[in-house]
């Protein structure tokens, strides 16, 4: 996607890396994603959060479940029920960023855990797709500051709107003239107000 969305349903694992680099850079890069993802694991305390619940629910995600790997997608990251959670180890840019990635694809996984989402279901997908925007830490105002985007009181919502928007958008299932922006407006309202596990948006 245009902002590194992580791009989830009927969502194939971001394809490894095939461009010509160093080794030394790729190593590096992966190196760097592993350390940031066991760093945000320990001490990011919405990751630690989920991480628990999750494994409450009968649904762990032990920490060798969050794989880093080299993508040729320009996505950060991705998650599907057969391969977990999913970063693409060359578009990490920060061990914020990556804490961000890390609390996004969690959203989904914990989205599946209780509901089974259909990925194919493009409702289902743009619930999810919402609920990691605006969960995450994706539409913070720095964020949102940085990419070119300003928008006062309301950025918060135009924000998860379109961040859900371009992510539905790859779902092959939702493809169609149209159908992405129906099921993100049909579902936005009320998967915006969802903030389960947490009391509030801890973002």
């Amino acid at each position: 996607s245009e902002e590194s969305d992580g791009a989830e349903a009927r969502w194939q694992p971001p394809a490894r890396q095939k461009l010509s680099r160093s080794n030394k850079m790729l190593k590096k890069e992966q190196s760097d994603c592993e350390a940031w993802v066991s760093e945000a694991c320990t001490k990011d305390g919405v990751i630690r959060k989920m991480l628990t619940v999750m494994k409450r629910m009968g649904c762990p995600v032990p920490r060798e479940g969050i794989k880093c790997r080299q993508c040729t997608e320009t996505v950060s990251g991705g998650f599907s029920p057969e391969e977990g959670v999913v970063l693409c180890s060359n578009y990490q840019i920060s061990r914020k960023h990556t804490a961000e990635t890390v609390r996004h694809e969690l959203i989904h996984a914990f989205d599946h855990c209780r509901a089974v989402v259909n990925w194919d279901n493009c409702l289902h997908h743009a619930c999810s797709e919402v609920r990691a925007a605006n969960l995450s830490g994706d539409c913070r105002f720095w964020n949102e500051f940085a990419r070119g985007n300003f928008g006062g009181m309301a950025h918060q919502k135009r924000c998860a709107h379109r961040r859900a928007l371009t992510s539905v958008k790859m779902n092959p299932a939702c493809q169609a003239p149209g159908v992405a922006r129906r099921s993100v407006d049909a579902v936005f309202e009320r998967c915006y107000a969802d903030t389960s596990p947490f009391d509030y948006n801890p973002s």
